[in-house]
């Protein structure tokens, strides 16, 4: 008798910000200190990898996505279950329709500039989530540095599904997830 050995598919992200100068990365709370990655999650059945990639974003940071393009996979033979796993590498563009008088020039010829997206993280998934300026996120890598001090967003909680109401300037955080979620 043949057998196929289950293979779950998951989604990984580098969100990039409207602007393309940050990238969003979250952190779990088992996760090594200083440990930061981008976003993950198993896809639900019947799910697109677009869908995937941004229904587990506004999940885990409560942050919307446009644009999700496949860039790479690799295959995942260790996971915490029984079952081996297919990570879909992405890359995805945040979307936002805030805009402040600082920078660029709007229809109408006032000055405008995107913000970044709010974070909300969802604490049963992530311990935090942030916006990373790309460049410090490929020094980190280049590095191997860790990245820690980053500020926290506010939390959505697991029973009200509200904000803590931690202040407004939060939303340049940074957190992650794995597949493991």
């Amino acid at each position: 008798m043949t057998h196929y050995p289950r293979t779950d598919p998951v989604v990984i992200a580098a969100v990039l910000s409207p602007d393309l100068q940050h990238v969003l990365l979250g952190r779990q709370a088992g996760f090594p200190a200083g440990m930061y990655s981008c976003l993950a999650g198993f896809l639900d059945p019947c799910e697109t990898v677009e869908e995937g990639v941004r229904r587990e974003v506004m999940e885990e940071a409560g942050v919307a996505v446009g644009a999700v393009q496949v860039v790479q996979t690799q295959p995942w033979p260790v996971s915490r279950g029984a079952y081996a796993q297919i990570m879909i590498g992405c890359i995805a563009v945040a979307t936002s329709d805030v805009t402040s008088e600082e920078g660029g020039m709007g229809v109408d010829g006032d000055a405008m500039r995107l913000e970044l997206p709010s974070i909300v993280v969802d604490e049963a998934e992530l311990e935090t989530a942030a916006w990373v300026p790309v460049a410090e996120a490929a020094e980190a890598l280049d590095q191997g540095a860790a990245m820690v001090g980053l500020p926290r967003p506010p939390r959505k909680t697991e029973n009200a599904g509200t904000s803590d109401g931690a202040s407004a300037g939060a939303n340049a955080s940074a957190g992650a997830e794995s597949a493991e979620s």
